[in-house]
């Protein structure tokens, strides 16, 4: 009994010392409701309650801004990924919404947000 109990201890630790997490999380529920020319950096940043993990500025001014966060509970094995990447003008407004993997909409976690 006692060894099985060490064993399953032991189990437990190198499979939670085997977990690891990248990135910033970040609330992506409601992304929908973001308006491209209205909303600004500060109001993204608030809304999705973390700052973008990077920014890649061109000649212009203008940026994309990257949204990431990855967990693993297994190296090289179960991996849960978010990503959104969210284009701004020189000054911090949004242009569009670039790209987005496996982020939440309203529809389907079936909550309402008002705009």
């Amino acid at each position: 009994m006692r060894r099985t109990r060490r064993y399953a201890c032991l189990g437990l630790l190198l499979l939670l010392g085997a977990c690891h997490s990248t990135g910033s999380n970040f609330s992506s529920v409601g992304v929908g409701y973001l308006q491209p020319g209205v909303s600004t950096l500060t109001e993204v940043v608030e809304f999705l309650e973390a700052d973008p993990v990077n920014r890649y500025y061109r000649p212009d001014g203008s940026y994309m801004a990257r949204w990431a966060h990855t967990n693993s509970l297994i190296p090289d094995g179960v991996y849960f990924q978010r990503e959104l990447w969210m284009e701004f003008d020189v000054n911090d407004f949004l242009v569009r919404i670039a790209k987005q993997h496996n982020i939440q909409t309203e529809k389907q976690t079936g909550s309402r947000l008002e705009p």
